[in-house]
Formats: structure tokens, sequence, C-alpha cells
């Protein structure tokens, strides 16, 4: 017999009417967010895995997850062990878990790390602060709890989920602009340290002044890095960081170095090749302006080939620093202010060729390089 009611000691249970009528169903829901499936499908199309790990009921959490289009298996955490032998490979074929706890939440974020995945997570209870602390991008609600807002690294003032793939974005553009910009500064580190170094054991005057370097950098690095770091860029990151500055900056930084080096150690030498066209002298300044040449042309290069692919505004960046070089090099009253000289055809000729072989061994180096040592780091 059905009953309702209870005393207060619970012994008095009175049965129901017999003539009871429906009056009213009520159904309680969660409400997802209007664009919540367009921002998983963005997220998808970015081939970003998407994974829901919930404290909630697990047919709360199947319905939840059917809603919004993410199909695979979902489990009941409270019917999970302490310790998960297989937890690696049951995460991967998971798309949500329910009922689960703080403790599990973490095991979980620890097994998509094992597994070579880089962790976002959001959340805004205290039984999120686990999983939010071990994740490798903690994200906490504005409305969310004070402790979950301190462990995470980030905090969406509006609480809004449409913000993420924003946040996805702008933390792009600036990962592969500063790799692009510090690539060009790279360059001239490596080439200013190895001469430095040569100049002190060869016990050889340093091969130009820092007034000659000038228009070099603000040509070649300062004006190209400050419009690139501008450039909305959205491509997804590949690659390390640290290895794809590496590989597209220390080539061409030594052979500018190498380059220099000998124009600057052996250039009786270089006289004596010159004699064939007619130069029977180079004076201080043109000897300098020539290495500035070299300089630059190899650094234009280099700007060049970490642009790729080239964009309209990134063409328009490299043919505007590229005539300001040459205006620079050869507008006589600017590159007076440089202490550089225009120089004889004979002379500029030796400049670019040089140029052109140097860029060719680092077009080589490079090839040599991505296919023995930097392949993954930089594909």
């Amino acid at each position: 017999m059905a009953t309702y009611g209870n005393s207060a000691s619970g012994s008095n249970n009175l049965p129901l009417p017999n003539n009871l009528k429906t009056q009213a169903l009520i159904v309680l829901e969660d409400k997802i967010r209007d664009d919540a499936i367009e921002i998983i499908n963005s997220f998808k199309n970015e081939k970003v895995t998407i994974k829901i790990i919930s404290g909630d009921n697990v047919e709360t959490i199947r319905n939840i997850a059917k809603s919004i289009g993410l199909n695979g298996e979902i489990v009941d955490a409270s019917k999970l062990p302490d310790i998960i032998d297989n937890i690696e490979e049951m995460v991967e074929k998971t798309v949500a878990f329910g009922r689960t706890s703080p403790e599990q939440k973490q095991q979980i974020i620890k097994a998509l790390q094992k597994n070579g995945h880089i962790v976002a997570m959001t959340g805004d209870g205290i039984n999120d602060i686990l999983a939010l602390k071990r994740s490798d991008c903690g994200i906490a609600m504005g409305s969310g709890s004070d402790a979950t807002k301190a462990v995470s690294k980030f905090v969406l003032l509006d609480s809004k989920f449409s913000s993420l793939p924003e946040i996805v974005k702008q933390g792009r553009r600036v990962i592969n602009n500063i790799s692009r910009v510090a690539s060009l500064f790279i360059v001239k580190t490596t080439y200013s340290l190895l001469l430095s170094l040569a100049s002190s054991i060869a016990k050889m005057p340093y091969p130009y002044l820092p007034i000659q370097m000038a228009v070099v950098s603000i040509t070649a690095v300062g004006i190209p890095s400050f419009l690139l770091a501008l450039e909305p860029n959205y491509e997804k990151v590949k690659g390390s960081f640290l290895k794809k500055i590496a590989y597209n900056s220390i080539p061409s930084g030594a052979m500018i170095a190498i380059l220099i080096f000998c124009v600057a150690q052996f250039r009786e030498y270089i006289y004596t090749v010159l004699t064939v066209f007619g130069v029977t002298s180079i004076t201080d300044t043109e000897a300098a302006t020539i290495i500035i040449i070299i300089m630059g042309m190899i650094q234009m290069w280099t700007l060049l080939d970490i642009s790729k692919p080239l964009t309209l505004y990134r063409k328009c960046v490299i043919v505007g620093v590229f005539i300001l070089f040459n205006v620079g090099i050869f507008v006589g009253g600017i590159s007076k202010f440089f202490n550089l000289i225009p120089l004889r055809i004979e002379l500029y000729a030796t400049a670019v060729v040089v140029s052109a072989v140097a860029i060719f061994i680092i077009w080589v180096v490079k090839k040599v390089l991505k296919k023995m040592i930097f392949k993954e780091a930089i594909s």
C-alpha cells in the first residue's frame, strides 16, 4: 500500500486517497547555454577534445552530453575503484564522467597529461580545486568560489563559456608573433656574441661601429618586429617554441658572424680577388658598408623565411623595410648619418653575391637540421 505523510516519529503512515488526480507535471532540467553547441563545435574544428567531468548524476550528464553533441562512453565514477589500472586508456575513450569526486577529477587530469595532452579545465566549485591546480591551464568562472579563482590561471569575469574561443585566439596570436619577433632578435644576438668572442680571441678591432649597425637594427629587426607583433595571427601553434626559434635564428646568426669575421680578418686577400674587377683598394668605410649589406640581406631573408605563409600584410612589411634598408645604404645624406658610403658597383655586386651564396648555404643547413634534429619540433 502506498503511503504519504510522516509524523515526527515516522511511525504514522497514512494511505493515499483513492481519488487522486494529476494537476501538474513539474520537470527539473539543466538549461544548456544558447551558444554552447556553437562553442563546442568550434573547439572540435580546432581538434580540441571536449570531456565532461562532473559530480552530478550520470543520467543528468548523459542527457547534457547528448544535447551538445558529445557522443561516446559515459562512466559512473562512483563505481570505479580507488586505483584504476587502465585509467589512461579509459580517459581516451570516455567523453563524460558522472559522480566524480575531487580526487578522481585530479586523477583524470593526470591521466590525460600522461597520454601527452595539454589539458585546460574550467570549474567554479570547491570540488574542482585539485583538478584546476593539476591542469596545464586552469580557468575559473567569475561567479565561482574565491578558492577556485585563487588556484586558477585565468578567471572569466563574465562567467561566460563563450569567452574561451577568444582566449585561445589571443593566446595563439601572442605565441606565434613572439616566435617570429624573437627569431629576429636572436639572429642579432647570435652574431653579436660570436663576433665579440672572435674579435677578442683574434685580437682584431670590432668590424663595425654601433651607428653603422643601427641601419640593420632599425629596418631588419626593430620595425618588422613591432609590426609583426601587432598582426592578428590565429594559426594553430605547432612544434616547440624554443626549438623553433633556435632553428629560425641560429643558422643565420652563425653565418653572418663567419662572413663578417672573414671580411674583417682576410681583407687583404679580398683585395687580391677584386683587382680582377679593377678594384685596387677598399677603405674602412667601404668595408664596413659591405659588412652591413651582407648582414642586412641575410636578416631580410630570415624575415622573409619566418613570415611564411606570406599574407598581404607581411608582404607589405617586408617590402617596406627592404626599401628603407636600401635608402639607408644608398641615399647620400642618410648613409652619411649612419657612417656608411654608397658603394662602387663592383663592391656592391660582391656584397650581393656573397649574401646570395650565404643565404643558399643557410637554406641547405636548415633543410639538413630540419630532417635530422628539428623535424618534430617545428612541424
